[in-house]
């Protein structure tokens, strides 16, 4: 039985046979008789693509196992005497640059150094109102020129004799009375030294562990002889428990300069006494170290 045919323009069916379209009169194309199949041998060659491309035929080839490198002993041996040989070039070179029990220094610049003596025994002054203690030594380079000034039952101080005269620095105690260390130390200024012009307050200071504040000021001095000359007065102070400890220190003016090391900002010799004695104070109920 024929198959309906449609037309290839409105796609409407027509009866086998038909030459023009039913509905739109449009004639109706014939279709080419099929080619009959022609079969594929099959030892044939693989057919190829619509590009023209055909798929080659590969030969399989067996696996060939890549053989293990062996390596020279000898390049081992020489490795390890060239690292041997590296280790003992360092040795010799730390034994020729390590001092002698007899080598002595005898440069310029070694001149110049200069040994401290060690510090004397300690001394402790502890108060017997308020119970803070400190501990001071004795410096053999300052024989004959410090040496305590004074003490009571809530203060002590020493003094340091200089050809500029005599400088304090005293050490009290007492109730703070709800004030903190900046309050203590304004109100000593305000109080007893009310000429002095503030220059600076000092970082980091510390009565033993406790943290403190501390201001450096300008003041007039007046020597023995009547001439007046610049000095400096550091008030220090630290509350712990409402108990508040004081350092008071005069000391004459000293231009600091690179030549003297580190750098004084105070300008000042005694700040450096006056700093051991705050690293050296020990609160009531504190360890000893």
């Amino acid at each position: 039985m024929a198959a309906v045919v449609y037309c290839g323009s409105c796609g409407s069916p027509n009866p086998p046979g038909a030459a023009f379209c039913g509905r739109c009169g449009t004639a109706i194309a014939r279709a080419a008789p099929a080619a009959p199949a022609v079969p594929v041998a099959a030892a044939g060659p693989v057919p190829a693509y619509a590009g023209g491309y055909v798929l080659p035929n590969y030969q399989a080839v067996p696996y060939r196992q890549a053989a293990p490198v062996k390596t020279q002993w000898w390049i081992w041996v020489v490795a390890g005497g060239l690292v041997a040989f590296f280790m003992l070039a360092l040795l010799v070179v730390a034994l020729a640059l390590a001092p002698g029990g007899n080598v002595r220094c005898t440069g310029p610049t070694c001149q110049r150094l200069k040994l401290a003596p060690p510090l004397g025994a300690p001394h402790r002054y502890t108060s017997s109102a308020l119970g803070f203690s400190v501990d001071y030594y004795d410096h053999p380079e300052l024989q004959g020129h410090l040496k305590v000034s004074g003490q009571d039952a809530a203060s002590i101080g020493w003094e340091i004799d200089t050809r500029s005269g005599n400088f304090p620095w005293v050490l009290t105690g007492e109730k703070a009375g709800g004030q903190n260390a900046q309050h203590v130390v304004e109100a000593i200024q305000q109080n007893k030294f009310q000429d002095a012009q503030y220059l600076y307050t000092v970082p980091g200071v510390t009565f033993g562990a406790t943290p403190g504040y501390a201001n450096v000021y300008r003041i007039n001095l007046q020597a023995s002889g009547g001439q007046t000359f610049e000095g400096r007065l550091v008030i220090s102070a630290a509350v712990k428990n409402d108990l508040a400890l004081e350092l008071v220190a005069i000391g004459p003016y000293v231009k600091s300069t690179p030549a003297d090391g580190h750098p004084n900002p105070s300008n000042t010799f005694i700040t450096d006494l006056a700093d051991e004695t705050l690293k050296n104070v020990y609160w009531p109920g504190d360890p000893e170290l």
